[in-house]
């Protein structure tokens, strides 16, 4: 999971992990927050889905939170494509590896986008990965997600 590319010197390896994590924000039109609160158990990779059945949250009093959507509309079942699919099994096996090497100092949450430690990721710590990938990559426009989500699901 924590694998540069090739010739990249950077030296901000957990950035590369967070890769796709946007990419599968961006593919599959989801929110920040359910992203975040996908578990490996929610995806049935046969027949290339994954369930949206919980939201991380951050609360100022409580901290992160695992919560269930807010309406029985964004309870929904996301269908997958292959390039999607691809991400996220290369993800799960970079994830197994880098669970390996951590050993006993990773906590196994079953998360599919956890921090280093199998924690809950901060979600503010995605909102800068992808403000970092628009700033390296002009091309790429800068879009409110969550209006991007429904002129998304408009068209369907």
């Amino acid at each position: 999971m924590l694998i540069r590319p090739h010739g990249d010197d950077s030296g901000d390896e957990f950035f590369y992990a967070l890769q796709s994590c946007i990419q599968f924000h961006s593919q599959s039109r989801g929110m920040r927050s359910e992203c975040l609160g996908l578990h490996w158990q929610q995806g049935d990779f046969d027949r290339q889905e994954i369930s949206i059945a919980s939201s991380l949250v951050k609360s100022a009093q409580k901290g992160l939170l695992f919560e269930p959507p807010k309406s029985a509309a964004s309870r929904r079942v996301i269908n997958l494509d292959d390039g999607t699919m691809e991400v996220l099994l290369t993800h799960k096996l970079g994830q197994m590896e880098h669970r390996l090497v951590m050993a006993t100092s990773y906590e196994d949450n079953d998360l599919v986008f956890p921090n280093e430690y199998g924690q809950p990721l901060n979600p503010m710590r995605l909102t800068r990965a992808l403000d970092r990938a628009r700033s390296r990559r002009p091309d790429v426009p800068q879009r409110n997600s969550y209006r991007s989500r429904w002129r998304y699901a408009d068209r369907c």
